[in-house]
């Protein structure tokens, strides 16, 4: 449900899942994600952030250096945190495949939920990319249920794409007739300013 929410840009979306993330990191950490203990605390704060953001402006973004920079930094979380609880708050050795079945699904995880805070349409994309993986990796598990649940959230991040894209459109043609009727009336100004004033001057007849 927030998910659904968030396609439609209904903040409310964001407030249930800040909620839903400490029910989802519990039973992770139950299912031995030692990493969940670190990680989803990240994405609880991430998600209220984003919660936050959301309140003060809807405005659809294209890509710029920040959604690179919040890829990145989501990894870079993600890794860190990850190899903190594999080998230090796990008692098994480090698993390396488990770490990083773990680690990048987290990571694209970080980068996309901070990139949600400032509403880019291209992060569909990443949750898109996101949902395939977990949907081949519970194919493999044999995972029915979350198959078909991972099967609506891949659903539901193609119509996000879809209609937060066209909606970006439609607000840029917006801006784009805004600015040329302001440029219409600075230039009718400008030109009335630099106009001469013609004075006619009266002849004087004498009496």
């Amino acid at each position: 449900m927030g998910n659904r929410l968030v396609t439609k840009k209904n903040n409310f979306g964001n407030l249930i899942t800040t909620c839903n993330t400490f029910l989802s990191g519990s039973i992770d950490y139950l299912l031995g994600n030692a990493g969940a203990i670190l990680t989803y605390p990240v994405t609880f704060f991430a998600n209220y952030l984003v919660f936050k953001a959301w309140k003060k402006s809807k405005l659809l973004r294209s890509i710029d250096f920040i959604f690179y920079r919040n890829i990145i930094l989501g990894f870079l979380f993600s890794f860190a945190l990850n190899y903190l609880a594999f080998k230090y708050l796990s008692q098994k050795p480090i698993d390396w495949k488990l770490f990083f079945a773990i680690a990048i699904p987290a990571g694209i995880t970080f980068g996309g939920t901070f990139n949600t805070a400032r509403m880019y349409p291209d992060n569909w994309l990443m949750w898109q990319f996101y949902n395939v993986t977990k949907i081949i990796q519970n194919l493999l598990l044999m995972n029915v249920a979350n198959v078909a649940k991972y099967a609506f959230y891949l659903f539901n991040a193609i119509i996000g794409y879809i209609t937060w894209t066209d909606d970006r459109t439609k607000e840029k043609s917006k801006t784009d007739i805004s600015n040329t009727g302001k440029d219409a009336k600075s230039e009718t100004a400008t030109s009335l300013q630099n106009k001469p004033i013609e004075l006619k001057s009266e002849k004087i007849r004498p009496k």
